[in-house]
């Protein structure tokens, strides 16, 4: 009996602290490929998405940026997916900054060195402000829009 009456006041702080760790654990999203765009306006209509994937069709390497989504004021662990062709070029990096400018985090240039295959780039951690924004950006290599062509497949963020 009495080990029912603990065990039923104990279920609602453990319950409690359940939601509390959830609420506290970090968050992770994702964004597909198509949400980059050409870091230079005058090539934006030589950067193609298929099938939620991005290429490039220009005739040379071009970059391709996106702001990552990221909720809360912490570190960032920042992952890109995406295939390089053979000859080709796929380096990507990762920072934030303040609303005035102020970087935060500089990550070097990844550079993909598997080809032919789809891969995950470990680009590092950004760390968030309250008053940062987060940003990835890759230079590509000239592609066909092929699934076997250079491309990227996605951006992940998770907080750490």
């Amino acid at each position: 009996m009495f080990l029912r009456h603990v065990t039923k006041s104990v279920a609602p702080v453990l319950a409690a602290g359940a939601v509390l760790t959830l609420a506290l654990s970090s968050q992770a999203r994702t964004l597909p490929g198509l949400s980059a765009t050409a870091q230079d306006p005058a090539f934006a209509s030589c950067i193609k998405n298929s099938a939620g994937k991005i290429f490039n069709t220009c005739a040379s390497t071009r970059q391709v940026c996106v702001g990552l989504p990221v909720d809360n004021a912490q570190t960032h662990r920042v992952r890109i997916n995406g295939r390089r062709k053979n000859g080709s070029t796929l380096r990507c990096t990762a920072w934030s900054r303040t609303v005035d400018g102020l970087t935060l985090t500089l990550n070097p240039w990844v550079d993909q060195s598997v080809v032919d295959r789809d891969v995950t780039l470990h680009i590092g951690n950004v760390a968030i402000s309250p008053s940062a924004t987060a940003f990835a950006c890759c230079d590509m290599g000239s592609a066909a829009i092929t699934d076997s062509d250079t491309h990227l497949n996605g951006f992940d963020v998770h907080g750490i």
